[in-house]
């Protein structure tokens, strides 16, 4: 069982989706901590309708200092399963 909670407005759906994910055998740890980041975002956005808009799909897109090609990618993909 995690430790994180998710505590923004698409916290159930992120958490339903990442036990979806390891009901079918995904180990899901690390997509766990990038769900964490966007739902970081969304709280400091103060994000309080559901939808993903251009802009906060746009602000999450960025590329973040220090972070690798391959770790945004992984980002970005990670909320496209989702999604």
């Amino acid at each position: 069982m995690s430790k994180i909670i998710y505590t923004g407005i698409y916290a159930s759906s992120i958490r339903e989706f990442i036990d979806f994910k390891r009901h079918c055998g995904f180990k899901y740890n690390t997509e766990e901590k990038i769900f964490l980041l966007f739902d970081k975002l969304t709280q400091n956005r103060n994000e309080d309708r559901l939808g993903i808009s251009s802009e906060l799909a746009l602000a999450w897109s960025i590329k973040r200092n220090n972070e690798s090609d391959a770790y945004r990618y992984k980002r970005c993909i990670t909320l496209n399963q989702w999604l």
